[in-house]
């Protein structure tokens, strides 16, 4: 294998891995600017279930796991609008 070969393949091997690792710290940080603009708006019965819908994943997390319930409030406290 060439040294050009050798550097596509560790690059899509690290694309492969990067991205998914992005995608998920993006939505777990999503939930913040989500309560601040939940909290300063008046967001519809309709958007209040997509909402639950979408973060699903996260609200399991929060009632199982006690350092995920610790993060979240905290994080979550942070964004709240006062």
């Amino acid at each position: 294998m060439s040294t050009e070969q050798a550097h596509k393949r560790r690059s899509r091997v690290s694309l492969v891995i990067g991205v998914p690792i992005v995608l998920v710290v993006v939505y777990v940080l999503g939930v913040g600017p989500v309560t601040w603009l939940v909290g300063i708006s008046d967001p519809s019965d309709q958007t209040i279930g997509l909402l639950y819908t979408l973060y699903a994943p996260l609200f399991w997390l929060h009632d199982n796991i006690a350092w995920a319930e610790n993060f979240l409030d905290w994080y979550s406290e942070l964004w709240e609008p006062y």
